[in-house]
């Protein structure tokens, strides 16, 4: 399986969300998504990391984004997860493993690796972040506001080079 760097097209994918249905990334075309990945629901740092993106949430939808959170727990689990910490995002339950292996790894235990993929509008992968070691690991609130940032200086570029 090849390793998924910057400018490459994102894989597509199908999962099972929180509420049991099916989702495909493929629906998003035309927008930015942010898809980020986390261990397990209700730790600590996974549940920093998810309100940190719930926290930015309306700024980031205002801005025609749209964010999915995925981890290999099971639909219930996500549910309750996203239930508990009012999470406005869909959680993807990647019971199979198909879309971490693609996308983040596996770590730990057969976790998913904490990683946050950037895909523009059209379907290429425009930054990645590799959310590993005790730094990034204490800015995990901070890490949907240098999201955030990275959407607005992408999209000035862009705009830049429209006019």
């Amino acid at each position: 399986m090849t390793k998924l760097k910057e400018g490459m097209k994102a894989p597509d994918f199908e999962g099972i969300i929180e509420t049991g249905e099916k989702i495909r990334l493929s629906e998003f075309h035309g927008k930015y998504v942010v898809l980020f990945f986390y261990p397990a629901a209700e730790t600590h740092g996974c549940t920093r990391e998810a309100c940190g993106f719930r926290d930015h949430y309306e700024e980031l939808v205002a801005d025609d984004v749209e964010v999915i959170g995925v981890s290999v727990d099971p639909v219930e689990k996500q549910r309750r997860f996203k239930d508990r910490y009012n999470l406005p995002y869909h959680l993807v339950a990647d019971v199979t493993k198909e879309i971490s292996r693609r996308y983040s790894g596996l770590g730990l235990l057969g976790r998913a690796n904490r990683v946050t993929f950037l895909i523009g509008p059209d379907g290429t992968i425009k930054k990645i972040w590799k959310m590993t070691g005790l730094l990034s690991q204490l800015n995990l609130k901070k890490h949907a506001e240098e999201v955030k940032k990275t959407i607005k200086r992408l999209k000035q570029q862009t705009n830049q080079v429209m006019t």
